[in-house]
Protein backbone atom coordinates (compact mmCIF):
# COMPACT_ATOMS: atom_id res chain seq x y z
CA UNK A 1 0.00 0.00 0.00
CA UNK A 2 1.62 3.31 -1.30
CA UNK A 3 0.01 4.81 1.56
CA UNK A 4 -1.01 4.38 5.49
CA UNK A 5 -5.27 2.84 5.25
CA UNK A 6 -7.87 5.60 6.71
CA UNK A 7 -10.28 3.91 9.52
CA UNK A 8 -13.27 6.12 9.38
CA UNK A 9 -15.14 5.87 12.61
CA UNK A 10 -17.70 7.55 14.85
CA UNK A 11 -16.03 7.98 17.88
CA UNK A 12 -18.62 6.70 20.50
CA UNK A 13 -18.99 3.44 17.85
CA UNK A 14 -18.48 0.50 19.99
CA UNK A 15 -17.98 -1.62 16.46
CA UNK A 16 -15.45 0.86 15.22
CA UNK A 17 -13.39 0.09 18.57
CA UNK A 18 -13.28 -3.34 17.26
CA UNK A 19 -11.92 -2.45 14.29
CA UNK A 20 -9.47 -0.05 15.99
CA UNK A 21 -8.17 -3.23 17.94
CA UNK A 22 -7.99 -5.56 15.38
CA UNK A 23 -6.08 -3.46 13.29
CA UNK A 24 -3.96 -2.60 16.50
CA UNK A 25 -3.69 -6.10 17.71
CA UNK A 26 -2.04 -6.67 13.98
CA UNK A 27 0.37 -4.82 13.97
CA UNK A 28 -0.64 -1.79 11.22
CA UNK A 29 -0.16 1.73 11.05
CA UNK A 30 -3.08 3.64 9.80
CA UNK A 31 -4.90 7.17 10.25
CA UNK A 32 -7.95 7.41 11.71
CA UNK A 33 -10.66 9.80 10.90
CA UNK A 34 -13.89 10.88 12.34
CA UNK A 35 -16.65 11.60 9.82
CA UNK A 36 -19.87 13.85 11.33
CA UNK A 37 -23.05 12.03 11.62
CA UNK A 38 -25.39 12.08 8.96
CA UNK A 39 -22.89 13.95 6.51
CA UNK A 40 -21.25 10.87 6.58
CA UNK A 41 -23.61 9.22 4.53
CA UNK A 42 -22.58 11.52 1.55
CA UNK A 43 -19.22 10.77 2.16
CA UNK A 44 -19.60 6.63 2.23
CA UNK A 45 -20.94 7.28 -1.23
CA UNK A 46 -18.52 8.85 -2.61
CA UNK A 47 -15.79 6.62 -1.30
CA UNK A 48 -17.54 3.82 -3.17
CA UNK A 49 -18.89 2.12 -0.06
CA UNK A 50 -21.96 -0.33 -0.45
CA UNK A 51 -23.83 1.41 2.63
CA UNK A 52 -23.17 4.49 5.12
CA UNK A 53 -22.26 2.21 7.87
CA UNK A 54 -19.04 2.42 9.93
CA UNK A 55 -16.59 2.04 10.39
CA UNK A 56 -14.65 1.63 6.98
CA UNK A 57 -11.60 1.31 5.93
CA UNK A 58 -10.18 2.85 3.00
CA UNK A 59 -6.64 1.77 1.53
CA UNK A 60 -5.82 2.15 -2.26
CA UNK A 61 -7.60 -0.60 -3.23
CA UNK A 62 -11.65 -1.15 -2.85
CA UNK A 63 -13.45 -0.13 0.93
CA UNK A 64 -13.50 -2.45 3.71
CA UNK A 65 -16.75 -2.20 5.37
CA UNK A 66 -17.67 -3.33 8.53
CA UNK A 67 -15.90 -4.45 12.08
CA UNK A 68 -15.52 -8.35 10.76
CA UNK A 69 -14.84 -7.42 7.41
CA UNK A 70 -11.46 -4.84 8.99
CA UNK A 71 -10.81 -7.41 11.63
CA UNK A 72 -10.53 -10.39 8.16
CA UNK A 73 -8.56 -7.61 6.23
CA UNK A 74 -6.51 -7.27 9.33
CA UNK A 75 -5.27 -10.59 10.07
CA UNK A 76 -4.91 -10.81 6.06
CA UNK A 77 -2.34 -7.89 6.11
CA UNK A 78 -1.31 -7.77 9.95
CA UNK A 79 1.97 -9.52 11.69
CA UNK A 80 -0.39 -9.63 14.81
CA UNK A 81 -0.49 -13.19 16.69
CA UNK A 82 -3.64 -15.18 15.14
CA UNK A 83 -6.62 -14.05 15.97
CA UNK A 84 -8.73 -16.63 13.78
CA UNK A 85 -9.99 -19.81 15.53
CA UNK A 86 -12.75 -22.57 14.07
CA UNK A 87 -15.07 -21.99 17.06
CA UNK A 88 -14.89 -18.41 17.05
CA UNK A 89 -17.16 -16.79 14.25
CA UNK A 90 -20.42 -18.06 15.70
CA UNK A 91 -19.56 -15.93 19.32
CA UNK A 92 -18.31 -13.16 17.06
CA UNK A 93 -21.58 -13.19 15.34
CA UNK A 94 -23.50 -13.48 17.96
CA UNK A 95 -21.67 -10.36 19.40
CA UNK A 96 -22.48 -8.44 16.96
CA UNK A 97 -25.75 -8.79 16.38
CA UNK A 98 -27.02 -9.60 20.15
CA UNK A 99 -24.51 -7.88 22.37
CA UNK A 100 -23.72 -4.92 20.02
CA UNK A 101 -26.61 -4.09 18.39
CA UNK A 102 -29.21 -4.04 21.62
CA UNK A 103 -26.53 -2.08 23.70
CA UNK A 104 -26.35 0.16 21.92
CA UNK A 105 -29.79 0.40 21.29
CA UNK A 106 -30.47 0.73 24.91
CA UNK A 107 -28.69 3.64 25.37
CA UNK A 108 -29.56 5.84 22.50
CA UNK A 109 -33.33 4.61 23.38
CA UNK A 110 -32.47 6.53 26.82
CA UNK A 111 -30.31 9.44 26.03
CA UNK A 112 -31.59 10.27 22.34
CA UNK A 113 -35.52 11.07 23.67
CA UNK A 114 -34.49 12.26 26.99
CA UNK A 115 -30.95 13.76 27.63
CA UNK A 116 -29.14 14.56 24.07
CA UNK A 117 -26.44 16.38 25.25
CA UNK A 118 -24.94 14.02 27.40
CA UNK A 119 -24.04 11.84 23.99
CA UNK A 120 -23.57 14.41 21.22
CA UNK A 121 -20.42 15.54 22.74
CA UNK A 122 -19.32 11.80 21.94
CA UNK A 123 -21.13 11.50 18.67
CA UNK A 124 -18.57 14.41 17.25
CA UNK A 125 -15.79 13.49 18.90
CA UNK A 126 -12.40 14.34 17.14
CA UNK A 127 -13.34 16.19 14.60
CA UNK A 128 -11.49 19.51 12.69
CA UNK A 129 -13.21 22.90 13.24
CA UNK A 130 -15.38 22.84 10.14
CA UNK A 131 -16.52 19.33 10.86
CA UNK A 132 -17.34 20.38 14.19
CA UNK A 133 -19.42 23.11 12.56
CA UNK A 134 -21.18 20.90 10.62
CA UNK A 135 -22.43 18.92 12.99
CA UNK A 136 -23.65 21.70 15.52
CA UNK A 137 -25.96 22.84 12.56
CA UNK A 138 -27.41 19.56 11.51
CA UNK A 139 -27.44 17.95 15.04
CA UNK A 140 -31.33 18.64 15.45
CA UNK A 141 -31.80 17.24 12.07
CA UNK A 142 -29.34 14.28 12.92
CA UNK A 143 -31.34 12.90 16.35
CA UNK A 144 -34.65 13.03 15.04
CA UNK A 145 -33.66 11.10 12.30
CA UNK A 146 -31.45 8.50 14.30
CA UNK A 147 -34.83 8.50 16.77
CA UNK A 148 -36.72 6.94 13.44
CA UNK A 149 -33.81 5.32 12.50
CA UNK A 150 -33.45 3.07 15.82
CA UNK A 151 -37.24 2.93 15.62
CA UNK A 152 -37.65 4.72 19.44
CA UNK A 153 -40.77 4.65 21.10
CA UNK A 154 -41.56 4.82 24.75
CA UNK A 155 -41.82 1.30 25.28
CA UNK A 156 -37.66 0.37 23.51
CA UNK A 157 -35.78 1.05 26.77
CA UNK A 158 -37.27 -1.34 28.12
CA UNK A 159 -37.13 -3.74 25.12
CA UNK A 160 -33.52 -3.59 24.66
CA UNK A 161 -32.70 -3.71 27.98
CA UNK A 162 -34.26 -7.06 28.28
CA UNK A 163 -32.44 -8.31 25.06
CA UNK A 164 -29.40 -6.84 26.13
CA UNK A 165 -29.59 -9.13 29.49
CA UNK A 166 -30.40 -12.26 27.84
CA UNK A 167 -27.32 -11.81 25.89
CA UNK A 168 -25.40 -11.23 29.30
CA UNK A 169 -27.30 -14.42 30.88
CA UNK A 170 -25.80 -16.37 27.35
CA UNK A 171 -21.94 -14.66 27.84
CA UNK A 172 -22.15 -15.17 31.59
CA UNK A 173 -23.53 -19.31 30.77
CA UNK A 174 -20.66 -19.45 28.46
CA UNK A 175 -17.85 -18.56 31.40
CA UNK A 176 -19.35 -20.31 33.85
CA UNK A 177 -17.18 -23.32 33.52
CA UNK A 178 -14.02 -20.84 34.38
CA UNK A 179 -12.65 -20.78 30.85
CA UNK A 180 -10.32 -17.17 30.37
CA UNK A 181 -10.70 -17.30 26.33
CA UNK A 182 -14.34 -18.44 24.38
CA UNK A 183 -12.88 -20.13 21.99
CA UNK A 184 -10.45 -22.11 22.60
CA UNK A 185 -7.38 -21.78 24.73
CA UNK A 186 -6.03 -18.50 23.45
CA UNK A 187 -7.06 -15.12 22.86
CA UNK A 188 -9.32 -15.20 19.60
CA UNK A 189 -11.41 -12.72 17.58
CA UNK A 190 -14.30 -13.79 19.85
CA UNK A 191 -12.82 -12.29 22.86
CA UNK A 192 -11.63 -8.91 20.89
CA UNK A 193 -15.59 -8.24 19.55
CA UNK A 194 -17.39 -9.03 22.97
CA UNK A 195 -14.68 -6.86 24.81
CA UNK A 196 -14.97 -4.45 22.39
CA UNK A 197 -18.38 -4.35 22.12
CA UNK A 198 -19.30 -4.57 25.66
CA UNK A 199 -16.64 -1.08 26.27
CA UNK A 200 -19.50 1.44 26.74
CA UNK A 201 -20.53 -0.46 29.80
CA UNK A 202 -17.08 -1.52 30.96
CA UNK A 203 -15.45 1.80 30.14
CA UNK A 204 -11.82 0.86 30.03
CA UNK A 205 -9.13 3.18 29.78
CA UNK A 206 -8.04 2.69 26.45
CA UNK A 207 -11.64 4.24 25.79
CA UNK A 208 -11.38 7.84 27.30
CA UNK A 209 -14.83 8.92 24.87
CA UNK A 210 -17.25 6.49 27.72
CA UNK A 211 -15.14 7.68 30.78
CA UNK A 212 -16.22 11.29 29.99
CA UNK A 213 -20.50 10.90 28.99
CA UNK A 214 -22.54 11.72 31.90
CA UNK A 215 -25.08 9.64 31.46
CA UNK A 216 -28.61 9.65 32.63
CA UNK A 217 -29.32 7.99 36.50
CA UNK A 218 -31.14 5.10 34.50
CA UNK A 219 -28.35 4.07 32.20
CA UNK A 220 -25.76 4.49 35.16
CA UNK A 221 -28.05 2.12 37.61
CA UNK A 222 -28.32 -0.25 34.55
CA UNK A 223 -24.94 -0.22 33.96
CA UNK A 224 -23.88 -0.64 38.02
CA UNK A 225 -25.96 -3.73 38.02
CA UNK A 226 -24.32 -5.27 35.06
CA UNK A 227 -21.01 -4.42 35.97
CA UNK A 228 -21.21 -6.92 38.80
CA UNK A 229 -22.01 -9.61 36.39
CA UNK A 230 -18.93 -12.44 35.98
CA UNK A 231 -19.61 -10.83 32.02
CA UNK A 232 -18.63 -7.71 32.02
CA UNK A 233 -15.77 -8.75 35.24
CA UNK A 234 -14.17 -10.50 32.35
CA UNK A 235 -14.18 -8.10 29.66
CA UNK A 236 -12.70 -4.91 31.33
CA UNK A 237 -9.97 -7.74 32.28
CA UNK A 238 -8.99 -8.15 28.84
CA UNK A 239 -8.75 -4.67 28.37
CA UNK A 240 -6.55 -5.01 30.87
CA UNK A 241 -4.25 -8.04 29.52
CA UNK A 242 -4.63 -8.14 25.94
CA UNK A 243 -5.35 -3.63 24.93
CA UNK A 244 -2.29 -2.20 25.42
CA UNK A 245 -2.09 -0.22 22.32
CA UNK A 246 -4.78 1.70 21.65
CA UNK A 247 -5.35 4.53 19.44
CA UNK A 248 -8.96 5.80 20.76
CA UNK A 249 -9.18 9.00 22.48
Amino acid sequence: MAEHPRLITFGISHFCEKARWALDWHRIDYQEECWVPGLHVLSSRLAGARSSALPLLLSSREPVQGSGAILDWASRHGNGPELNHPDAAGIEERADNGIGIHLRHYVYSICLPRSPESVRPALYLNLGHAKALAGRATWPLVRRLMIKGFRITPETPERAKARFETELDWLDDLLSDGRPFLAGARFTRADLAVASLLSPLTRPAQMAVYRKLELPAELELAFGNWMQRPSAKWAAGLYRTHRRESRAR
